[in-house]
């Protein structure tokens, strides 16, 4: 029988996650809001590992980020959602990342959002992505030694050593690629990880780049937009999980993190799997808990706009009636109640002195 449970009721209960991969500064500017800023940590494995923690696991990056107010900034909002940062390194010859996006509502009353790596004011390119060293890796704690899950969404030398340990201590690999990159980084990736989740887009570029022939994960998963998901367990035939409509879209960024630690949480609170012969049932029974949480937080502002408006016994609440019309009215009301307008007090003049100090 499968467990509706999504998150743990005590904080870290035998659920440990470490991440390593694109840990990042967003900067959300809502176009025609007064030109606000909203300034959260972000990144695929920022986003990941922080939604799991407000689902109460023990996360802990691990990140080589610059000193100054952007890597500040990043390590304060993840104290805040509860997240070990004992394993983020903040030196003068790291670098944090920083991501502006602009969300634009289009005259269809559409929602659309893009992306930029410059600075809106004085052109200047904002730091990019700098993966750690081997040397640059801490230890884990006593604590972090055997986690649940692995997750990396850049496949490089450190990444690719961590998933090889903490593999063989009998964590699950999960493995979240933007791009290819390094092909031969990017084949000894999949050759480690129990689960593969990645877009349409970057599912089309393996397929054509490897002529078909690569390393087939336990689990791939592939998303889908509005069309949901579609998985293959080892190889075989592929499967299709619907999404879900959000009632309203404001923005529909981070939905692939919240769908991935949606996923995970549900996958472990329920027990977890056998690494290499997973069951039909419980990956599609996890999926679905993953794709829920993406259209719920498409009703909010950020890549994870969502924990700032509601407790997760709330979340829970309203998850589980999401299909239902009478439990879907009632979110509504919550969304509208949780999304009034709430001043930051921060403007792009704001932007040249976080991002270049």
């Amino acid at each position: 029988m499968i467990r509706k449970a999504l998150y743990t009721q005590e904080k870290g209960k035998n659920l440990v996650a470490v991440g390593m991969g694109f840990v990042t500064l967003d900067l959300i500017v809502i176009d025609g809001d007064r030109q606000e800023v909203s300034m959260r940590v972000g990144g695929s494995c920022g986003n990941v590992l922080t939604i799991l923690s407000y689902l109460g696991w023990s996360t802990y990056p691990i990140a080589n980020l610059s000193k100054g107010l952007a890597s500040d900034l990043v390590v304060s909002d993840m104290k805040d959602q509860g997240v070990n940062v004992s394993l983020i390194r903040r030196s003068s010859n790291g670098r944090t990342p920083v991501v502006l996006e602009k969300v634009l509502r289009e005259k269809s009353n559409n929602v659309m959002h893009n992306y930029s790596m410059k600075c809106p004011l004085c052109n200047t390119r904002f730091p990019k992505f700098k993966p750690p060293r081997l040397a640059e890796v801490p230890e884990l704690p006593s604590n972090a030694v055997r986690p649940k899950v692995f997750y990396f969404d850049r496949a490089f030398p450190a990444s690719l050593r961590m998933a090889e340990v903490l593999s063989n201590k009998q964590a699950l690999v999960f493995f979240e690629p933007n791009n290819i990159g390094n092909e031969g980084y990017f084949k000894r990736a999949l050759k480690l990880s129990h689960v593969l989740k990645c877009n349409e887009r970057v599912y089309r570029r393996l397929v054509i780049r490897s002529n078909g022939s690569w390393p087939k994960p336990p689990i791939t998963i592939v998303t889908r937009g509005e069309k949901g998901v579609k998985f293959s367990l080892n190889g075989g035939k592929w499967r299709t999980v619907k999404g879900y409509k959000a009632i309203v879209v404001r923005d529909t960024a981070g939905a692939g993190d919240w769908f991935s630690a949606g996923f995970l949480s549900s996958l472990f609170v329920n027990g977890g799997i056998d690494h290499n012969r997973p069951k039909k049932e419980v990956i599609q029974h996890s999926i679905d808990e993953g794709q829920k949480l993406a259209s719920i937080n498409c009703m909010f502002v950020g890549a994870r706009g969502l924990m700032y408006s509601m407790s997760k016994e709330v979340l829970y609440s309203l998850k589980n009636g999401i299909d239902n019309e009478e439990h879907r009215a009632i979110l509504q009301k919550r969304v509208s109640k949780h999304t009034r307008k709430k001043s930051t007090g921060i403007y792009p003049a704001d932007m040249c002195e976080v991002t270049h100090a």
